[in-house]
């Protein structure tokens, strides 16, 4: 059974405000401690490969510099050179403010770079990449930059809705540098490719590329699914956090006002907790807050709106994919949900009788 516009968005609504209220996903937190606690043994058993496997999990659970760093020290003693300096050109783009992280990415590219080939890869829309037999690891992105051993290797793509372009060949140099882009396969007639499959670790490379370059790659026989919604959801979605947000407003000044910090404590001198005056302004206080979280779930629901919405009018979707997490902070809680890599929403409210 198919949901309405308004249907869709009101479910999508109510999981959001679930989730405001929620906090982190205790099962991912626990996920990541518990891949990074493995890592930690495995590198201390000189298991240095295992624990890189180990610490990129726990990275992929709950995004960390820690763990990521990590990740970088034991891909280096794995005596996996490319891998560890793909990870540290991850760690630059995702915290270029955090200075260890920073330190020890420029020091691993500046170790390895030399020997290697730099691959500079963009995409059409939000893809994960794969090079050779491996994952590359890191969250949906439009641009990446993967270190690649000298030889002929094979870079493929895959794009929301299980959707993969099909592979490239990069003709790796030490010390060398190119450019590939990658786009959905359209199905357009005469398009060349040949419609492959999603990108999953696999032995073989493909055929069907553009080489390097940067050059669109051919299109699939088969037609690429639509994944688009219809703009009515995100029409909602904009009333929806429009008034949400009109409420938290007035719900703040009126916290603020009515009795306001000064009536409380001339009101509630010598009286304590239990003054009538205090638990007013602890009840409007709990409101406050509680509308803060509402209107960020709805705000974090409609962004993901507008990133699905179809604007030139084509059909609904039929199958949608994965998109990359979106830490959204608000007042001390943060829990992941769906949007964009490296984007933040902060929302908060102060305010103490």
């Amino acid at each position: 059974m198919r949901l309405g516009p308004l249907a869709l968005a009101l479910a999508l609504t109510t999981a959001a405000v679930s989730s405001a209220s929620a906090g982190p996903d205790p099962a991912k937190l626990r996920a990541a401690a518990d891949s990074f606690e493995a890592g930690a043994k495995a590198y201390k058993d000189g298991k240095f490969e295992e624990a890189a496997a180990h610490f990129e999990a726990a990275d992929e659970a709950v995004p960390s510099s820690k763990a990521l760093r990590f990740a970088i020290r034991a891909r280096t003693e794995a005596k996996q050179p490319s891998r560890a300096a793909t990870l540290a050109a991850l760690a630059v783009d995702r915290y270029p403010d955090d200075a260890e992280t920073k330190k020890l990415a420029t020091e691993t590219v500046e170790k390895f770079g030399s020997d290697l080939h730099r691959v500079e890869v963009s995409c059409a829309s939000p893809c994960l990449l794969a090079a050779g037999t491996r994952i590359v690891h890191g969250e949906a992105s439009t641009r990446w930059v993967v270190y690649l051993d000298p030889g002929t290797q094979n870079i493929g793509a895959s794009f929301l809705g299980k959707i993969a372009a099909p592979e490239q060949a990069v003709e790796a140099v030490a010390g060398g540098s190119s450019e590939v882009r990658f786009v959905p396969p359209t199905g357009k007639p005469g398009g060349g490719g040949g419609g492959a499959p999603p990108v999953e670790p696999k032995g073989e490379g493909g055929e069907g590329g553009a080489g390097e370059g940067g050059a669109d790659v051919g299109t699939g026989d088969e037609p690429a699914k639509d994944w688009r919604i219809h703009p009515a959801p995100f029409v909602v979605g904009v009333i929806a956090t429009a008034a949400l947000g009109g409420t938290t407003i007035w719900s703040g000044i009126d916290t603020l006002n009515n009795p306001g910090p000064d009536a409380v404590r001339e009101g509630c001198r010598g009286q304590g907790e239990d003054c009538e005056l205090y638990q007013e302004g602890q009840s409007k206080e709990l409101r406050t807050n509680a509308l803060i979280g509402a209107t960020a779930g709805v705000a974090v629901v409609t962004v993901v709106l507008a990133i699905v919405t179809d604007w030139d009018g084509d059909d609904a979707p039929q199958e949608t994919g994965r998109l990359s997490p979106l830490w959204v902070d608000v007042g001390s809680a943060m829990w992941p949900s769906v949007g964009t890599q490296d984007q933040r929403l902060t929302l908060g409210y102060r305010g103490r009788f």
